[in-house]
């Protein structure tokens, strides 16, 4: 017995070519299609660091205006063309005298493309020595201890706040208490106080 192989034909060959050309285009496609979606992700992600890592860098400029500002200066920190560099990004602040004694600080800061923008409004109020809640302990326990708030005129003690006393509390003159005036012994002269 003759056994025989029998050839494919010409039209069965064609068949299987264009079926192998079709399958790799679907592969090739779908391919393409993650490495798309991938990419656009990737992208998405940088742009989100870089948009959180500008606001930190503008808040950083903000504070920096902030802390000079506190000390006087009430300069511009760098200027668009000359960002100040830091932790990998740039900023510059921008200070408005708005002429009603407060100024707005404008930080603008970048990191990457990403751009960011913090904006505060900062009130400047003259302050004397005696403008603020004042804290005597006497940690020597002298019995005799009396804190004076005295004075005249515009040389008067203001004080714009609570006073404690470990010893006492004398207000006399044009002297003025704005808040409440604690004392281990006694208070005269205030108008709201607790003693003991």
């Amino acid at each position: 017995m003759k056994i025989q192989a029998k050839r494919p034909s010409r039209a069965q060959g064609g068949n299987a070519t264009v079926i192998a050309v079709l399958t790799l285009f679907v592969i090739g496609s779908m391919a393409g299609l993650v490495l798309t979606v991938t990419q656009r992700h990737s992208a998405e992600t940088s742009a989100m660091v870089d948009q959180n890592h500008a606001f930190f860098v503008a808040q950083a400029g903000a504070n920096e205006g902030l802390a000079r500002f506190g000390s006087g200066d009430h300069h511009s920190i760098g200027s668009a063309d000359a960002m100040v560099e830091f932790s990998g990004g740039r900023y510059w602040v921008d200070v408005q005298d708005t002429g009603d004694d407060t100024f707005t600080l404008t930080t603008y800061a970048r990191s990457g493309l990403q751009e960011k923008a913090i904006e505060v409004v900062v009130e400047q109020v003259q302050q004397g020595v005696f403008r603020n809640g004042v804290f005597a302990g006497n940690s020597s326990d002298d019995p005799s201890y009396v804190m004076p708030f005295s004075g005249t005129g515009g040389q008067a003690d203001e004080v714009h706040g609570d006073i404690y006393s470990g010893g006492s509390v004398k207000v006399t003159g044009n002297a003025s208490i704005d808040g409440t005036i604690r004392a281990f012994q006694s208070v005269s002269g205030g108008t709201s106080s607790e003693t003991g």
